[in-house]
C-alpha cells in the first residue's frame, strides 16, 4: 500500500528522558495536509503502533501482547487539522539509544515516522 504524503505523522513520547521500565505515553499526531478533508478508515481496534528498534534488530512493540477487536472505525480530519492518538506502556528495553518508529493504521495510510530515542536507567 502506497503512503498518503497528504497525511503526515509526529511522534513524541513521555515522560523525557524516557526511562527503562518505567511508564510512556506514545503521542502520533496526524496532520491532514490537504485542502480536502481526509476520511481514515481503521480496519481494528488498533489505531497505532510503535517500535524500538536498535542494532538492525526490533526491541519493543507497543501491541505485543494485545488483542484487537476485528471491527472498523473511522475518523473524519478536516483540511488542516491535526489528530493525536496517544499509546500508554511499560518501556520494557535496557537503557540506550534507539530508533522509534510510529505508525497509524488507517487507509489511507500516511507515512511512518521515523525519530531517535534516548532511554536511561531507571532511578
Amino acid at each position: 500500500m502506497e503512503d498518503d504524503r497528504s497525511l503526515s505523522v509526529v511522534l513524541a513520547a513521555d515522560p523525557s528522558p524516557l526511562r527503562a521500565g518505567g511508564k510512556v505515553s506514545w503521542r502520533l499526531t496526524v496532520v491532514n495536509r490537504s485542502a480536502a478533508e481526509a476520511l481514515l478508515s481503521f480496519p481494528t481496534a488498533q489505531l497505532a503502533e510503535v517500535t524500538l528498534e536498535r542494532e538492525g534488530g526490533e526491541r519493543y512493540r507497543w501491541s505485543d501482547g494485545r488483542l484487537f477487536a476485528q471491527v472498523v472505525t473511522e475518523h473524519r480530519l478536516a483540511p488542516g487539522a491535526a489528530w493525536t492518538i496517544v499509546l500508554d506502556h511499560t518501556l520494557d528495553v535496557g537503557p540506550g539509544a534507539y530508533e522509534a518508529v510510529g505508525a497509524v493504521m488507517c487507509t489511507p495510510k500516511p507515512p511512518s515516522v521515523r525519530v531517535e530515542v534516548a532511554v536511561v536507567a531507571r532511578s
